[in-house]
């Protein structure tokens, strides 16, 4: 198991994340931004240089929607377990 700092811009939906409903991520880009990211992200690699997220698809959409509003930077690394 190796953390990796990956660009959030690196990171995209895995067909392999158990969550295939996607729900509003509002409250949880809201909790993001008042306490930081809490638990990793779990991704594979992909031959195109990006990274599957495999456990976390929730959190990454989240990151999307702080980063599309100017909440966080739009080259901020996050936190990635590599598997």
């Amino acid at each position: 198991m190796t953390i990796q700092y990956i660009p959030a811009k690196s990171l995209v939906a895995s067909k392999r994340n158990v969550r295939k409903v996607k729900v509003d991520v509002t409250g949880l880009a809201q909790s993001l931004a008042a306490e930081g990211l809490i638990q990793n992200l779990v991704v594979s690699t992909r031959d195109d240089g990006k990274f599957e997220v495999i456990a976390g698809e929730r959190r990454r959409r989240a990151i999307a929607q702080l980063i599309k509003a100017g909440t966080w930077e739009r080259d901020v690394e996050i936190p990635c377990e590599v598997r």
